[in-house]
Formats: structure tokens, C-alpha cells, sequence
């Protein structure tokens, strides 16, 4: 083995163990050099001079790559390639940070599509409550090829992504990050907002209220929201967004210029906000018109049926899914240059359309 060829781009940075970062790197070479069952592997000292550190680390590096069968210790000879090649675990990880409750909007299709992906290339699926630093350690102990990150928030993608640089094989879905190619998936949310005011806007209304929720995506929806509103040169009221609060919604709705349409960054807000229409003698559509973020059965079944905003989750879980299948068997991922597809939205009776004066056309 030419050691020639052996990289030592450790930049330290890693949230990796030292002798970890140097596994990968040692796993790798054998992986392209293919050497010899048999064949002795350069001693402990030969690769800590190589790397800059301590034979030390080194003997914990090759320990790692003995646990997985492709060395072997040899007392009182050295160090041996076993023949083996990396073993190909089964077994695909669904690491959420908190625990997921299924939903015909999102979770469902998620979890229907990601587990018929992996189950068609027969792999297991593995789901685990955990958090970034926990990653390396539950691969480890549950033998997973890789894994797939589920709706994270800025924080666990920034430093998810972090340990996807460093090597370990690793996507997200929930946010297409544009400074996460070919690791994050979903919806652009920011602009989702900004799509559904310009199509609001396009049916007339230019005073637009909007009900938020204080999570990563809602947040993301309702900056889409106030930039769009900017943008359109529409009036910008605090009052207006109630960020999950509608302590006030009557009494701006009774005011003298009440806003025409209201956004809903979540379909689950959707009984709160017709309940307290419906006391409050607000007609949807006439008085207010009124759309929801993701579809769901129920939505549908209101009165009268909310419209709605949906995402491609089938579309781009796959794509992340043949990205994360690449990264396991080395290949270049074909999902790299993935684009977030726009939002579709979905016309429905809570909706009408109305001239720049406020009456109905």
C-alpha cells in the first residue's frame, strides 16, 4: 500500500474524535488502494508520523477499523488486512429531536414514502429520539449505514451539517437550506410565504393579516410574508400578525379597515381561527378570506374548505433518500443540484376574489 496516497486533510475542525477522523480516513484508502487479504498494514508509529500525532491515537484508529473486521492484530507481528471489505450495514437511521406524532399533512406522507424508499433497496429503517452530539455513537451502536435527519431545527441543521462535511453519511429533510446543497431537502419556506401573498395579491387583496407559529418553518413563512408585503409596497401592521395569538382578532376585524385575506403558516390552526370567526360574526369568504400552509383530509371537510399550500413531500424525500443512498455506496450524489419546487396551491371556497376597492368581482 503506497501511504504516498494516504490523505491527511484533517483540518481539526470536526465535532469527530481525533482517532475517528483518522478511521475514516484509513477506511477510505483501503477502500480505494483494494489491498491484498493478507498483506501487512503500516504500523502504528510508520502512521502516526505520517498524520502528526501520537501512536497513541493511531492504535485507537486502527482498533476502530479491527472492530469492524477489516484489520487484525497480530501479537508480537503487527497489523493485517483481514480481506474484507467495509461491511454494508442494513440499516438506514430516522434520528428525530423530538418525538414525531403522525399527520396526514406532512408526517404521514413523509413516513410512508422514506419507508418505502429504503425498503425497496432492503434496508431497515431505525427511528431514535436524539441530538447531533449523540449521531456518531448510535451509528456506531446500531450499525447504521447512514442516516436521515427529520425536520431540524437551525441550530441541529447547522451542526448536523457540520458532521455531514466531516464524513459521516448524513441528510436532512424539512428546509431546503440554500447553504446545505445536497444535504438539506423540503420547501423553501421563506419564499413559500412570499408566494402565497403574491397570490393573494392577485386576487385583489392588499390587506393581508397573517397567523404564525413560532417554530422554524412558521417563522421562516412569516418573514416570506412581511418581505412580500414589502415588496408589494402593502401595508406592514404588527397588529396583523398575531403570532399564534388571537386575543385580538375580533376587534381588528371590526375595525373600520379590517384586513381581507389571513394566512395560517399551519393547517392546525385552522379550528381555532373558524371557531372564533364563527362567534365573532366573521363570514368566510365574505368578510374574510382565508388559507392554510400543507393539506390535509380535514381541511377539506370545513365549511367552508379551507384552501391550502402543499409540498412536494413525496418529491423531495426521495430526493434526499437517493442522495443519502449515494453517499453509503461512494458515489457522487445525482441529487446535488436538487431545487426546491415551488409551493401548489389549492383553490377552495374559503377564497374569493375581490377588486382593489374590497367588493366582490
Amino acid at each position: 500500500m503506497k501511504l504516498s496516497t494516504l490523505k491527511t486533510n484533517d483540518d481539526g475542525k470536526s465535532a469527530f474524535p481525533r482517532y475517528l477522523r483518522y478511521a475514516m480516513l484509513l477506511e477510505e484508502w483501503m477502500r480505494l488502494q483494494k489491498p491484498e487479504p493478507g498483506s501487512r498494514f503500516p504500523g502504528d508509529k510508520l502512521l502516526s508520523k505520517h498524520f502528526g500525532t501520537t501512536p497513541v491515537t493511531i492504535s485507537r484508529s486502527i482498533n476502530e477499523l479491527v472492530r469492524k473486521g477489516l484489520l487484525e492484530r497480530r501479537i508480537g507481528s503487527g497489523t493485517y488486512v483481514t480481506g474484507k471489505s467495509s461491511p454494508e450495514s442494513k440499516r438506514i437511521g430516522l434520528f428525530c429531536h423530538e418525538v414525531i406524532i403522525p399527520d396526514s399533512a406532512y408526517i404521514t406522507p413523509f413516513l410512508n414514502t422514506f419507508y418505502d424508499f429504503w425498503a425497496a433497496v432492503g434496508y431497515q429503517v431505525v427511528s431514535l429520539k436524539c441530538n447531533p452530539n449523540e449521531y456518531e455513537k448510535l451509528m456506531r451502536d446500531y450499525e447504521l449505514a447512514g442516516a436521515l435527519i427529520l425536520v431540524p431545527s437551525q441550530e441541529i441543521l447547522r451542526d448536523s451539517r457540520e458532521l455531514a462535511e466531516a464524513g459521516l453519511p448524513l441528510v436532512s429533510v424539512g428546509y431546503a437550506d440554500p447553504e446545505s446543497t445536497g444535504f438539506s431537502f423540503g420547501t423553501d419556506h421563506m419564499n413559500a410565504g412570499k408566494s402565497v401573498v403574491k397570490y393573494l395579491y392577485n386576487l385583489g387583496h392588499r390587506r393581508i393579516a397573517i397567523v404564525s407559529q413560532t417554530n422554524f418553518s412558521g417563522s421562516m413563512r412569516s418573514k416570506g410574508y412581511q418581505e412580500a408585503m414589502w415588496e408589494l409596497g402593502l401595508p406592514v401592521n404588527p397588529a396583523w400578525n398575531f403570532d399564534n395569538n388571537l386575543f385580538r382578532f375580533t376587534e381588528i376585524m371590526k375595525s373600520a379597515a379590517p384586513p381581507t385575506a389571513l394566512i395560517l403558516t399551519h393547517n392546525s390552526l385552522s379550528i381555532m381561527v373558524y371557531d372564533l370567526a364563527a362567534r365573532s360574526g366573521i363570514k368566510i369568504p365574505k368578510d374574510l378570506s382565508v388559507i392554510a400552509f400543507d393539506d390535509s383530509e380535514f381541511i377539506r371537510t370545513l365549511n367552508p374548505p379551507l384552501a391550502a399550500c402543499t409540498q412536494n413531500i413525496s418529491g423531495f424525500t426521495k430526493c434526499a433518500s437517493r442522495t443519502l443512498l449515494a453517499k453509503i455506496r461512494h458515489k457522487q450524489p445525482e441529487a446535488v443540484e436538487y431545487v426546491p419546487e415551488p409551493i401548489e396551491i389549492i383553490r377552495r371556497d374559503s377564497l374569493k376574489q375581490i377588486n382593489i376597492q374590497g367588493s366582490e368581482t
